[in-house]
């Protein structure tokens, strides 16, 4: 796994290209929880969410000969639309491969950075992205099982700790874990009594389902709101990563998924996706004791109709 060095070095190396995002105290979810509630808000990040950080990590980490025939990932569309993005700064060719499930504002946000698009049944992406790649000699960039995406994403729990010193508990969304991985393993470095949490959709538990298994597999799923972490399968870094620095998992139901949405929009006028809200929702369904909690919200990009459609179902 990665060391204090890696995550320095890759706080260095991507500080003068990455936005730091903000720690915002939250009012409303400190007294309706009972504690220090404060949110890391990486719909701030270039491209609306925290991917930039290991796409910009892994960029600057590989050599030009590797680049020069452009680079290749599959991705639910953050990942993806961090990486087109990057790429197209560089003037570097790049392919993604969608879900055929993808909302239209992710694709739209590809095809603004010129980006070549495929699309796929969600969880055979990857499978094409590699076959893709392996065909015409294209950079294969893992979502989140990627050591330099994950010392990317560590910089967020690095600038936590710095914002934050009295921090006592962390609360990340969990996809693939590519982003718990990186802010745990650097938190848990420097900081090793600070609790990380990480929260999943119950429709797609496969931290849970995986984490005590000997050879990883499929997790049995359903529909979710949380569209950009229903991938069903860790890696076989960020499985390792959870299991050495997560402290506890909580399987969010889609109830309390688009309940803390609304919250955050209305109570903290955070305009986030889903799959940011289910670190609220963790908090909402179980019972945590009060610590100062630092809750890390992934990404905004969401279409503002869809976003209303989703809270429109929720009644508090």
């Amino acid at each position: 796994m990665l060391t204090k060095d890696d995550f320095l070095a890759a706080r260095e190396r991507i500080r003068d290209h990455i936005v730091l995002t903000p720690l915002q105290g939250a009012s409303s979810l400190s007294q309706m929880l009972g504690m220090d509630v404060f949110i890391k808000n990486e719909t701030f990040q270039k491209t609306g969410a925290f991917k930039y950080r290991g796409v910009m990590n892994t960029l600057l980490s590989t050599t030009k000969e590797e680049l020069v025939a452009g680079v290749i990932t599959a991705s639910s569309g953050n990942h993806g639309k961090a990486l087109a993005t990057a790429a197209s700064e560089r003037e570097i060719a790049a392919t993604v491969v969608l879900p055929s499930t993808a909302p239209l504002i992710k694709i739209q946000a590809l095809q603004h950075v010129h980006a070549r698009i495929f699309f796929s049944e969600p969880q055979r992406r990857l499978q094409l992205a590699e076959k893709i790649a392996k065909e015409e000699g294209l950079l294969f960039i893992h979502p989140f099982n990627d050591l330099r995406v994950i010392a990317g994403q560590s910089t967020i729990g690095l600038e936590i700790l710095e914002q934050y010193p009295e921090v006592e508990r962390i609360v990340v969304p969990m996809g693939g874990g590519g982003l718990i991985t990186g802010i745990a393993s650097a938190v848990k470095t420097f900081r090793p009594e600070v609790e990380m949490v990480g929260a999943e959709t119950l429709n797609v538990p496969k931290f849970t389902y995986n984490l005590h298994r000997d050879v990883l597999a499929p997790t049995p799923e359903k529909p979710s709101a949380a569209d950009a972490i229903v991938s069903n399968m860790p890696g076989t870094h960020t499985i390792e990563g959870v299991r050495r620095y997560v402290d506890r998992i909580v399987d969010v139901t889609e109830e309390n998924i688009l309940l803390a949405l609304k919250i955050l929009v209305e109570s903290e006028q955070v305009l986030c996706e889903p799959s940011s809200a289910v670190v609220l929702g963790a908090m909402l369904q179980e019972e945590f004791s009060p610590k100062k909690t630092v809750l890390v919200i992934s990404g905004g990009n969401i279409d503002p109709d869809n976003l209303l459609g989703l809270i429109r179902r929720t009644s508090l």
